[in-house]
């Protein structure tokens, strides 16, 4: 298809919505005007979402998740615990529990080296 072609069609189509039509036929090809299976939600004003009708997204690090899981009645601790999506080695936790003589298997600290051009 070329420019011209491109060009006709969306016409076409801004036509099909703004004059309320179903349907628009031509010899190469018909446009029509469907609704969709479900709504969708159009967001004008994010910050006056209610906190009740928002996802978040945390990063929690290690203490911190294990004593708020501890103080949770069981029954706010498991769907809490589920909805985790995935969890990685906090660096400075690791650095911070080896420095102090701690041991981590799967982790060590080293101190590597870089090139430096001047």
């Amino acid at each position: 298809m070329n420019g011209y072609q491109y060009l006709i069609q969306r016409n076409r189509l801004m036509c099909v919505l703004e004059d309320d039509l179903k349907k628009i036929e031509s010899h190469e090809f018909t446009l029509k005007r469907n609704k969709n299976s479900q709504d969708s939600v159009v967001i004008t004003q994010p910050d006056s979402i209610p906190d009740d009708l928002r996802r978040f997204e945390a990063k929690i690090d290690g203490p911190l998740w294990l004593d708020v899981i501890d103080a949770l009645p069981k029954t706010l601790a498991e769907p809490l615990a589920a909805s985790v999506k995935s969890s990685e080695p906090s660096n400075s936790a690791i650095k911070q529990h080896i420095a102090n003589g701690g041991v981590v298997e799967g982790a060590s600290v080293k101190r590597g080296y870089h090139l430096r051009i001047e």
